[in-house]
């Protein structure tokens, strides 16, 4: 019988301020990973500085094998792979793809708020964000839209001009 052999991105949770050190030590065993950042402007006493800060505190994600999942604990910051209904939760590419766009856009936030996931559904026609669809969470000066990763129960939320934003029609 034949294995699959196919890689998967999976989510992993590290301890908290660790998600630099585990991306670091999986990579050096050649396991691929992905660290959501954004530029973040902090300030100190003496100085400002801008600083590359995780989208997603303690979650780092990795293109692996299924079968082969157990290899992310060889990093001691691991805390845990991601489940969702008691199987590992797989974060399908074009999740990727919107993660790695919204670390361009200093605009983008993650909301893991489930209350606010009401409102009408749209589609975003235009901007980096054109294709994906998602819900609207309010209007000031555009559009608040949350996209969903459905299987982390997180949103990524953009603010986008009405123009770029129109409602998606249900099938």
């Amino acid at each position: 019988m034949k294995q699959n052999k196919e890689r998967h991105w999976i989510a992993v949770y590290t301890k908290a301020r660790s998600e630099n050190k585990v991306t670091s030590e999986l990579e050096s065993k050649g396991i691929t990973c992905f660290l959501p950042q954004r530029q973040q402007l902090r300030q100190w006493s003496d100085r400002k500085k801008i600083i590359s800060v995780p989208l997603i505190p303690s979650y780092i994600f990795v293109n692996i094998e299924l079968s082969q999942y157990h290899r992310v604990f060889e990093s001691d910051g691991v805390v845990k792979v991601v489940t969702f209904n008691n199987r590992i939760a797989i974060v399908r590419p074009f999740e990727i793809d919107l993660l790695r766009l919204a670390c361009g856009d200093a605009a983008a936030t993650i909301d893991s708020d489930i209350s606010k996931r009401i409102g009408e559904q749209v589609e975003i026609t235009e901007g980096v964000f054109a294709g994906y669809c998602g819900i609207v969470l309010g209007k000031r000066e555009g559009l608040k839209v949350a996209i969903q990763i459905q299987e982390l129960g997180i949103s990524v939320v953009i603010t986008a001009p009405t123009i770029q934003v129109r409602l998606k029609e249900v099938v």
